[in-house]
């Protein structure tokens, strides 16, 4: 805290302090919010019913490689290299942004801070699946019930278009064990041969690597 801001609240009394933490906190949520707005609005084939898994993960795997491009950015130079120094009171000036770890660099803040990024990505993630890049919804989006009934008239779960997990990954199939640990439930199969069966993604590599690579067939 600064000290303008700290001798400031020196002054205040019980009452003034809690409404100006009550306020600081409904200040914190509008700016959760705004930043939720922000990113969590991405393109979908059908936005009344809001996205689906396939069209979550290409958004996101689009907002990864557009971290990657921050992240590849010619780096800024350390402190010492760009000629800073003691300006008298101790305190070293005019120091540039780091990509170093521990250097408070935020990649949704620098995202957020480019309309034109967040645009691109967006661009992106449309052009994969074939639609404008303004036909968006929000990731929380949950249909209207004027769209589910027409949805269950239609012979359709409405429940379909929120993303979640595949039903076999989700809940486990409780008729078969894990080919490596013995785990009865299973989440995984391979896809190669359809016939080995496994509880989850760390049995499935280790089994490969200990015998199924050489057992698996197509």
């Amino acid at each position: 805290m600064a000290g303008s801001e700290a001798s400031a609240m020196e002054g205040m009394t019980e009452s003034e302090l809690v409404r100006a933490c009550e306020e600081a906190i409904r200040e914190r949520r509008r700016a959760e919010r705004a930043n939720d707005k922000l990113f969590n609005q991405i393109p979908c084939r059908d936005p009344s019913k809001g996205p689906n898994l396939r069209e979550v993960l290409n958004y996101y795997g689009e907002k990864n490689k557009i971290f990657g491009e921050l992240k590849a950015r010619p780096k800024p130079a350390s402190a010492f290299l760009a000629g800073c120094a003691d300006n008298g009171t101790e305190d070293i000036t005019d120091l540039p942004a780091c990509y170093r770890p521990g250097s408070g660099f935020n990649l949704n803040e620098e995202l957020a801070k480019n309309p034109g990024l967040i645009e691109e990505l967006r661009r992106r993630a449309a052009t994969n699946i074939g639609v404008h890049p303004s036909q968006l919804q929000s990731i929380n989006h949950r249909p209207s019930r004027s769209a589910a009934a027409g949805g269950e008239a239609a012979g359709e779960d409405p429940r379909r278009c929120v993303a979640k997990l595949p039903d076999d990954i989700a809940h486990a199939n409780m008729e078969r064990h894990c080919q490596f640990c013995g785990h009865k439930g299973t989440r995984y199969r391979c896809s190669r041969c359809r016939l080995a069966f496994y509880c989850s993604a760390a049995c499935q590599k280790r089994d490969w690597k200990a015998s199924h690579s050489k057992s698996c067939r197509k």
